[in-house]
């Protein structure tokens, strides 16, 4: 309720963070309460301070004192047993010889020091990072698997070399159900430029390929297999500031036309469906 009262700064940073844009306000915002974790006393003298700072600004309906700690009392009770040390718990798994695996939930190419700046996040997402951000930087990663759409899709704004629009993006994100909360995601076919270039600022040593039966309906399958800038061809994903420029070039393997949701195994795709995972 803090937040939202906060007015056109907070409606603002959401209105970024729903484009995923990932404007810092919103974040810079939340990240005040963040800090204290899950110190009682540290979260209730922030909500002073906003109670006594923040809301002698001009916002509608402004929250009161007791309103914003009963607030905190429902949802931090709620999420309290699943908060720790994980450092220290990290750490212990990893004397007691545990596997530790690490899960991300952004691209490279949103990454902040190896993605489309400023298109990105606020933190680094590549593999390499899990260690430090997790709070166990003694880890060493022996082993990171890069999951990879069968075709693209984008959320938020920025470059998209190989975007589809009108009819055949639709198709596709119908049949993919490339929908989040609101809108229907950005598609385009598979970019092998960006995503080789993802496979090697991740340190991927293992690729998972996924949705490849969403292009089951298809007669020939577009890939993205090189770029052209400059009215030259490369494979080089270029710098952010240059993909604007960039146009996509586009080869056709043919289709394989038939349901292969079912399969579960290398030899049971058909021919084709194998040639375009080779």
């Amino acid at each position: 309720p803090a937040l939202a009262a906060l007015g056109l700064e907070y409606k603002e940073g959401l209105a970024e963070a729903e484009r995923g844009t990932a404007g810092e306000t919103s974040r810079n915002i939340v990240r005040q309460f963040y800090g204290e974790d899950c110190d009682a006393n540290a979260i209730i003298d922030s909500l002073h301070r906003v109670a006594d700072e923040e809301f002698q600004k001009p916002v509608p309906k402004k929250p009161g004192l007791d309103e914003l700690l009963a607030w905190v009392d429902k949802y931090c009770e709620a999420v309290k047993p699943y908060i720790t040390n994980t450092t220290a718990f990290l750490r212990d798994a990893q004397k007691a010889g545990k596997s530790i695996l690490f899960e991300a939930q952004l691209g490279a190419l949103r990454d902040l020091d190896y993605g489309i700046y400023p298109y990105t996040t606020s933190s680094n997402s590549v593999a390499a990072y899990a260690p430090v951000g997790s709070g166990l930087p003694t880890a060493k990663l022996d082993e990171v698997v890069g999951v990879v759409k069968a075709y693209s899709s984008c959320v938020g704004e920025g470059p998209f070399v190989c975007e589809w629009f009108g009819e055949d993006a639709q198709k596709l994100r119908d049949a993919g159900a490339e929908y989040g909360a609101k809108t229907g995601r950005r598609v385009g076919p598979i970019d092998l430029v960006a995503t080789r270039y993802g496979v090697e600022v991740q340190g991927a040593t293992n690729i998972a390929l996924t949705k490849l039966d969403i292009l089951s309906y298809m007669d020939k399958i577009p890939v993205c297999a090189h770029y052209e800038l400059d009215g030259q061809q490369t494979d080089e994903f270029p710098f952010p500031v240059c993909l604007q420029d960039a146009k996509p070039v586009i080869e056709y393997v043919d289709g394989w036309k038939c349901d292969i949701s079912k399969v579960r195994s290398w030899d049971e795709l058909p021919e084709n469906a194998r040639n375009y995972v080779e």
